[in-house]
């Protein structure tokens, strides 16, 4: 399991903190990315299908630790986890926004910018209300 860790250099932006966009190294053995602490698998099919033309990252902080990132928007057995967020108030860049399955009555997903292509529910960000103001739908 991929860890996140909170003590990597952040940015300002926007006002808000988000974990700095290392360079990526490329593992030739393996496959496996490297971002500073964090080693992430390239997903086995194509690749995510990118987000609206013309759409900008924005940042939001996770409301609790222990947040996960996921390969799918749900908790099902079909979404790995790909990442988890070990502290409340990490910045975390999203890219777009799904709808996928509910959690506490929110059905909200965000697609994160790093790692690319994966999913963080929009209950555990702090976004004032889903789908945020500004963020554009996949």
């Amino acid at each position: 399991m991929v860890r996140f860790v909170p003590s990597m250099p952040v940015l300002a932006v926007a006002g808000l903190a988000t974990v700095a966009v290392l360079p990526v190294a490329i593992g030739a053995a393996t496959g496996t990315k490297s971002q500073g602490h964090a080693a992430v698998r390239p997903p086995a099919t194509a690749g995510p299908t990118p987000p609206a033309e013309g759409s900008r990252p924005m940042t939001f902080t996770t409301r609790s630790a222990a947040v996960r990132i996921r390969a799918q928007p749900n908790t099902g057995t079909t979404s790995r986890i790909v990442g988890t967020i070990d502290k409340a108030g990490t910045g975390i860049a999203v890219a777009c926004y799904v709808t996928g399955q509910a959690i506490a009555g929110n059905n909200i997903w965000y697609r994160t910018v790093n790692p690319a292509g994966h999913y963080i529910a929009g209950r555990y960000l702090t976004t004032g209300h889903d789908p945020a103001a500004g963020v554009v739908r996949c």
